[in-house]
């Protein structure tokens, strides 16, 4: 484990404690100062919290963003599955365009955001974005909340065919509340999708450009 994923585990452990434990507040030892817990000893104490319910949310965000692996954690395997179900959902975007005519790059389609899930690609294609007849105004909400959207770009710009540039976009549940309509999600996420879409376009640039 590296000292980041040390760190978030002392972090998680602080947050959810264990039982007995008065928040912000720590018993000095009569022996003197405790000895601080290995890092074998802290995936152990972060196991056994990652087994309850709202601990595994926790659990799983760990293991995502710190890269640790849930079989170095002593969890049940029923915890285990719960909490790699959870990975598989996504928390962020799952987003599809390509930079513009004169970015100074090629415009070709790629992924400017996954996510936050392994499996972006077939989470995007169940939900039919894959399909090159779902053009602009295509609006699907999903039976588990998710909302699948292709948006027209807002500001008129082409790509090297002088095409349409395309949005395709799949709103993850938890940032699709009140979403009913195209109109809905160019109101509620237009602003953060081309703030998102321009910082693509500038990587893009920055790491492959036309010469």
């Amino acid at each position: 484990m590296t000292d980041v994923a040390d760190d978030v585990v002392d972090d998680f452990l602080a947050h959810y404690g264990v039982r007995g434990m008065k928040w912000g507040i720590r018993k000095e030892s009569s022996n003197g100062p405790r000895k601080p817990l290995t890092k074998k000893q802290k995936l152990a104490v972060a196991g056994t919290a990652a087994a309850g319910v709202t601990a595994i949310v926790a659990g799983a965000f760990i293991a995502a963003r710190y890269n640790v692996k849930l079989k170095d954690m002593k969890v049940s395997s029923e915890a285990k599955a719960k909490a790699e179900k959870i990975l598989e959902t996504p928390t962020d975007y799952i987003y599809v365009s390509k930079p513009f005519r004169g970015s100074g790059t090629r415009t070709d389609l790629k992924f400017v955001s996954k996510g936050q899930t392994k499996d972006f690609f077939t989470i995007f294609d169940k939900a039919g974005l894959n399909d090159t007849d779902k053009g602009p105004g295509y609006f699907r909400k999903m039976d588990n909340g998710d909302v699948a959207a292709v948006l027209s770009d807002m500001f008129g710009r082409v790509d090297d065919a002088f095409r349409p540039i395309p949005h395709i976009v799949l709103i993850p549940a938890n940032k699709a509340s009140g979403l009913n309509s195209i109109q809905d999600v160019i109101e509620k996420h237009g602003p953060e999708l081309e703030k998102r879409y321009l910082s693509f376009v500038e990587d893009r640039l920055k790491n492959f450009p036309n010469v």
